[in-house]
């Protein structure tokens, strides 16, 4: 069985999941909800809200409609809510970042679950030029955590990059086609 389908079966599961938590157990929530006392109501309401947002985490209907870069955005203010993390987005007006590739929308996710595990800054500046994602963010790695997968990055034709400055600053740099310089990809 190849990479491709394997991540196409995957990516099938996750969709049907995320079907399921917003589609189906959302609607029987609403119609509990609908029953139910103002204080068990809020509670409900939060639940469903909840799960939406869960599920766009799994597979995100924007995605497809609005490219990898936006469902991304989406799914890093959600983590940033998550862990107390603001995010700053400068992006400009063409950039090749909004083709709806599922590959690169979890490569995307991967880097900012892997700066969330290193040690959550206040805030991450996210610019967005034509071929290239840079985010950066004051606060100093520890060198403790998983390696980056390079192979990954490979398979969404994407270098990446991670730079450490005076021990303090941290920028990645994504850059689609071709690899990036400086590779230090250790998640650490």
């Amino acid at each position: 069985m190849s990479h491709s389908t394997i991540h196409d079966f995957y990516e099938k599961l996750l969709e049907e999941a995320s079907f399921d938590l917003h589609e189906r157990y959302s609607q029987l929530l609403t119609g509990i909800q609908w029953k139910a006392e103002e204080e068990e109501a809020s509670l409900i309401a939060y639940i469903i809200e909840d799960m939406r947002a869960r599920s766009s985490c799994y597979s995100p209907v924007t995605l497809r409609k609005w490219g990898a870069f936006r469902a991304w955005k989406s799914y890093a203010e959600q983590i940033g809510k998550r862990h107390g993390i603001n995010f700053a987005f400068r992006e400009s007006v063409f950039h090749e970042w909004n083709e709806g590739d599922p590959v690169l929308f979890r490569l995307l996710q991967q880097v900012i679950q892997c700066i969330v595990r290193e040690r959550p800054p206040d805030i991450i500046h996210v610019s967005v030029e034509t071929d290239t994602i840079t985010l950066f963010y004051e606060q100093r790695r520890t060198g403790k955590g998983e390696t980056f997968p390079e192979d990954f990055a490979k398979t969404a034709g994407v270098g990446v990059s991670v730079r450490q400055r005076q021990g303090i600053s941290t920028t990645w740099v994504l850059k689609k086609r071709g690899v990036a310089d400086d590779i230090d990809i250790d998640c650490r």
